[in-house]
């Protein structure tokens, strides 16, 4: 990517991509009066007023609310019994009756989110769970998942994700769960 910097406030980005994406953008100015202007053909030599984020089109989320995330699937294994106890848990219920903990369910959004939205460091804010059910050890579970808002924090970019989670095609829980999936700079 070669990165210019322009009079009047304008950038021009070029990338050196098969497809390759030029862009210039304007600003206010002294000599534009406040008029916005766009222009292909933009002055050199001086300090830019702006800046463009580009996006590598492999990690371009273009995700938007209510889009679907993609499904995710596992095993319940041993993992999930004592992962609890590893929370700081003491029952051991969870083990004696061979079913997961209720905290593996935040376990797995969080790997929804991981496979999905996140592309760096990132920070899980909260989660709503509502259980519907357990769910034994060696249960096949699937989560569907769908994008409910995505918008930008003092912290950097926020998504809350509604999920529901089936364990053998029983629902077992249903996740409202939200990040900071890019932290700002």
């Amino acid at each position: 990517i070669q990165h210019n910097r322009l009079r009047d406030g304008f950038i021009a980005v070029t990338t050196g991509a098969p497809s390759s994406l030029e862009i210039t953008q304007s600003t206010r100015s002294p000599s534009n009066t406040g008029r916005r202007r766009c222009s292909s053909q933009p002055p050199f030599d001086s300090d830019a007023r702006s800046s463009i984020r580009l996006w590598n089109h492999v990690n371009a989320p273009d995700l938007r609310d209510g889009d679907p995330l993609k499904p995710y699937t596992t095993a319940l294994t041993n993992h999930q019994i004592d992962y609890g106890l590893r929370c700081g848990d003491d029952l051991t219920i969870y083990a004696e009756q061979n079913i997961a903990h209720p905290v593996t369910w935040v376990d797995l959004a969080n790997r929804v989110f991981i496979d999905n939205l996140v592309t760096g460091p990132w920070i899980h804010v909260r989660s709503k769970v509502f259980h519907e059910g357990l769910a034994l050890i060696g249960s096949q579970v699937h989560i569907e998942s769908r994008l409910l808002d995505r918008f930008d924090s003092r912290a950097g970019e926020r998504a809350v994700v509604d999920m529901r989670i089936y364990a053998d095609d029983q629902p077992v829980a249903t996740i409202e769960h939200e990040a900071i999936i890019v932290l700002d700079s």
